[in-house]
C-alpha cells in the first residue's frame, strides 16, 4: 500500500493495472472482499485511482473475469477471442459476438458496462498486423525453440504466412484491421488500444517479445501506416459522438432506443438467427447511428432500415456511398452510417 501511495503522490500516475491480478484476493482462495483489495478500495488516495486487473493468475482456480470488486475494471479476454473468431474465422454466432459488443453482461452485469476493458491485442501475444499476417507463432529467436508464447491466437494469415504478400493480401488484411479496429473502439464498455497497432506495427510473427530489447518491439515510426493512424483517429472522435457509447448502463433495447439489432434486411433479429454463424448484420445505436456487418468471407448487399443514410467518415475512402437504401460490403468489412 505504501509502495501504491507513492507512486500516485510522488510520481503522479493516473492508476495501476495489476499482472496476474487475481493473486491480489486470494486468502488463499480467491475473495472480492479480500483484505488488500478492501484496502486499495478504502484508501483516500488509492480509491480513486483507475484501477484494472488481468484477472486471473496461474494457481489453482486462478480464472476470476468478472468477479473482482468496483472500481477495478477486468481485462476481458472473452472479448479478444470472440472479436478475432468472429471477424478471422467466422465460427461465433451472432448471439455472442452482440453480448460482447454490448460488454458481457455475463460477466459484468452486477457491475458497469466501464468494467469491461475490451482488449484485442495486449503487450502479450499478436499485435494486430500480425494477427492477420500469420497462423503460427514464430519465437525462434527468443531461444526456446518456439515452445513459448500462446499456441492458439485466433489468428488469419489471409491466405500467405508473413508479412511480404501480394497486394490483393495486403488489401485484405488491411480489411480485417479496421473492421477490427472499428469494432474495438465502437463496442460498448472501455476499449484498450495497443501502441503501435494504430500505425501497423509488427513484431515479425513472435507472440511472446518481452525478452526482445531490439527492432522487434521497437515502435517504427518512419514506416507507419499514416492511413491507418488517422483512421484510428477518427475512430475515437467517432465514439465520443455516439450516445450509447458515452453513458455508462446497460443497454435495453428497444426501451431507450439505445440499440436495435438488425438482419442484412433491416428487420429486427429473431430467434433464430441470433444462434446462427451467419456474420451479417447491422446494429444501430442511438437512432442515427449504424454499424453495418459483413463478416463472411463473400461481398454482399445489405438493405439499410428506413430513411436516409449517409457515410461517415473514416469509413468513405474504402467504399461507395449507399445505393436506394442498399450497401454494398466487401468480405470482412464494416462501415459506419449516420442519419441526419
Amino acid at each position: 500500500m505504501a509502495c501504491l501511495r507513492f507512486w500516485v503522490s510522488e510520481c503522479h500516475v493516473d492508476g495501476f493495472r495489476f499482472d496476474l491480478g487475481s493473486v491480489l484476493g486470494r486468502t488463499p482462495a480467491f475473495s472480492a472482499d479480500a483484505p488488500l483489495l478492501a484496502a486499495i478500495k478504502a484508501d483516500p488516495l488509492l480509491g480513486r485511482c483507475k484501477l484494472s486487473a488481468e484477472p486471473w493468475d496461474i494457481g489453482p482456480d486462478g480464472y476470476q473475469a468478472g468477479r473482482f470488486p468496483s472500481p477495478f475494471a477486468e481485462w476481458n479476454d472473452r472479448f479478444r477471442d470472440d472479436m478475432r473468431r468472429f471477424w478471422l474465422h467466422g465460427d461465433i454466432r451472432l448471439g455472442q459476438f452482440a453480448r460482447r459488443f454490448a460488454a458481457s453482461d455475463d460477466l459484468f452485469r452486477q457491475r458497469s458496462p466501464a468494467d469491461s476493458l475490451n482488449v484485442l491485442t495486449s503487450h502479450d501475444g499478436f499485435t494486430l498486423r500480425d494477427l492477420v499476417s500469420f497462423n503460427h507463432k514464430h519465437n525462434e529467436a527468443n531461444g526456446e525453440d518456439n515452445r513459448d508464447g500462446a499456441g492458439e491466437n485466433h489468428s488469419f494469415n489471409h491466405g500467405h504466412e508473413g508479412l511480404d504478400a501480394n497486394e490483393e493480401v495486403k488489401a485484405y488484411r488491411h480489411n480485417s484491421q479496421r473492421s477490427l479496429l472499428t469494432t474495438l473502439l465502437l463496442s460498448q464498455g472501455t476499449p484498450m488500444l495497443l501502441a503501435g497497432d494504430e500505425h501497423g506495427h509488427s513484431q515479425q510473427g513472435n507472440n511472446n517479445a518481452y525478452c526482445q530489447d531490439n527492432a522487434t518491439t521497437w515502435l517504427d515510426w518512419a514506416q507507419a501506416d499514416e492511413a491507418l493512424t488517422s483512421f484510428t483517429a477518427w475512430l475515437i472522435r467517432l465514439r465520443q459522438s455516439i450516445p450509447a457509447l458515452s453513458i455508462d448502463r446497460w443497454w435495453v433495447e428497444g426501451a431507450t432506443q439505445e440499440v436495435e439489432w438488425l438482419d442484412e434486411q433491416g428487420a429486427p433479429l429473431c430467434a433464430e438467427q441470433w444462434q446462427q454463424g451467419g456474420s451479417r448484420l447491422q446494429i444501430r445505436l442511438s437512432l442515427r447511428t449504424l454499424f453495418v456487418i459483413n463478416a463472411t468471407t463473400s461481398p454482399c448487399e445489405i438493405t439499410l432500415p428506413e430513411g436516409w443514410w449517409r457515410l461517415t467518415a473514416p469509413f468513405q475512402p474504402y467504399m461507395s456511398a449507399p445505393a436506394d437504401d442498399v450497401l454494398s460490403l466487401a468480405p470482412r468489412a464494416v462501415c459506419v452510417l449516420e442519419q441526419d
